[in-house]
């Protein structure tokens, strides 16, 4: 499943409209785990891995929740008029239109490249890494963030998040602020700023936050918020209303910040090996198996239950190594690579109440060995070595 799939199953069962305006093709996913996670959490960083995001529109009767990813393609003008003029607060008083009556360029120094990679077993010596550049001209545009591991295992997949990456880092050098009496400011759409003193800011934006403020009857004529006074209401005696935004000129691409916390599998946890009805050992040819664990609540305990998972060896070389696939049914131990939930690996088989060890213990512990049992049914077949004896006992 693609990114934008797995979030209209997770948010379908709310029953609220969803519209996609989304403009590029996903990739598919093998494998995602949703872990200690709310589903607002999943959804928002599954967003933000894919540089997606999401807005609200609203109408009477209805609000829609808009998937994004697209600063041309994925937003309209704001309703109701979408030209907005610029008068200081000395003429605010006497404009006859809503209007902004802040305006703010905020800038933060931001790296101008982005450099990813990341490992796939399956092609071992494959280069994978990725660098992209576009510095945005400040003093310090030479300097890059490097990702490790990328979230990826195709190179062109790495290529499209080197580009989000950078995109994400721009969309964050720049930004401005206004604030106004416009009551219909909404984030998601765009506006074009007028009669601003610097020509260079009267041009188009997308509103990426706003936020508004309401005070009925104030003890005061007037009110510090935001970093800026806000005025009286000369529509509406004895209240103040502003309305903030933070928007981005749509020539920049906006890409999300990636702060919605990813969550870690904090040490090994236990599972069980499971494969179609009817099969002893499921694998394919790298010795992988597939697992439910033990808080899956939708896994049929079957082979639909897990991606592959690769299984830890004493040793594992070019055609030679030890091989012991752990059977449908045993209990193994799953660690995750780099802590991630989406990469589990196994790493050992556990005994418990439905698999005991192959001799009595602990009447027999001083027996150290292996016994093997043919699929399906068939004999068992093994040796062992007993201490203090210290003698090798012969194929049981």
């Amino acid at each position: 499943m693609t990114v934008p799939d797995i979030i209209m199953e997770v948010l379908g069962k709310y029953g609220f409209p969803i519209e996609r305006k989304l403009t590029r093709s996903y990739r598919t996913w093998e494998y995602c785990t949703q872990y200690g996670e709310s589903d607002y959490n999943f959804v928002a960083r599954l967003l933000e891995h894919e540089g997606a995001y999401f807005y609200f529109t609203h109408s009477s009767g209805s609000h829609t929740l808009v998937l994004a990813d697209d600063i041309t393609g994925s937003h309209s003008p704001l309703p109701g008029g979408h030209v907005v003029p610029f008068h200081p607060p000395g003429k605010a008083a006497i404009a006859d239109k809503e209007h902004f009556y802040a305006w703010e360029l905020v800038q933060e120094v931001q790296p101008g490249r982005h450099y990813n990679d990341d490992y796939d077993f399956k092609k071992p010596r494959a280069d994978l890494s990725n660098m992209r550049q576009n510095p945005p001209g400040h003093e310090h545009d030479k300097y890059e963030i490097y990702e490790w591991p990328g979230g990826y295992t195709e190179f062109p997949d790495g290529e499209t998040y080197a580009k989000i990456r950078l995109q994400e880092h721009l969309a964050k050098h720049s930004r401005v602020l206004g604030r106004g009496n416009k009551r219909n400011l909404a984030t998601g759409y765009t506006i074009n700023l007028e009669n601003y003193p610097r020509d260079d800011q009267n041009r188009q934006y997308l509103i990426v936050s706003t936020h508004y403020h309401f005070e009925e009857n104030p003890e005061v004529s007037s009110s510090r918020v935001g970093g800026a006074t806000a005025t009286k209401n000369p529509h509406e005696a004895g209240s103040i209303q502003q309305f903030e935004i933070q928007a981005l000129p749509t020539s920049i691409e906006f890409r999300p910040k990636r702060d919605t916390p990813k969550p870690r599998a904090l040490g090994p946890q236990t599972a069980v090996v499971v494969g179609p009805t009817g099969e002893e050992i499921w694998t394919d040819k790298f010795g992988r198996v597939k697992v439910q664990f033990h808080w899956d609540r939708i896994g049929a305990m079957d082979e639909n239950s897990s991606c592959w998972v690769r299984v830890s060896t004493s040793w594992a070389g070019p055609q030679f190594g030890a091989v012991f696939i752990p059977r449908v049914g045993m209990e193994v131990i799953i660690d995750h690579l780099n802590g991630d939930p989406g990469y589990p690996i196994l790493t050992g088989c556990v005994y418990n109440a439905l698999n005991m060890p192959p001799w009595a213990l602990p009447a027999n512990a001083t027996q150290s060995g292996i016994l093997t049992r043919s699929s399906k049914g068939g004999a068992a077949g093994g040796w062992y070595e007993e201490w203090p004896r210290r003698r090798q006992c012969p194929p049981v």
